[in-house]
């Protein structure tokens, strides 16, 4: 939804097919790019059968929404492989940014 210059997404992600790859997870193809210099992304998440906290997230510019972690004092993205390999992970957010 788009009021503005102020986007809201929220959606429900489930039955991942690809739980072994280290490629980062991400949605892409946002109809709207984020704004530079608007600040973070701001959103909440919850999700279970995940192997780490996670938050989304959007850079400058973006228009894919990655997911990202708190590993050793720095931040990752979500990899694929750190879902549950069981079938069951899934995870439901709503992210807001600037356009």
């Amino acid at each position: 939804t788009k009021i503005g210059n102020l986007v809201t997404i929220t959606a429900n992600l489930y039955n991942f097919g690809n739980t072994n790859s280290t490629n980062s997870l991400g949605i892409d193809g946002l109809p709207f790019a984020k704004s530079s210099g608007s600040g973070s992304a701001v959103g909440g998440l919850i999700g279970r059968k995940m192997a780490k906290v996670v938050s989304p997230y959007v850079s400058d510019n973006g228009t894919v929404i990655y997911f990202y972690t708190v590993d050793s004092g720095g931040y990752t993205t979500l990899k694929h492989a750190d879902l549950d390999n069981d079938g069951q992970a899934d995870f439901h957010f709503t992210l807001s940014y600037r356009v």
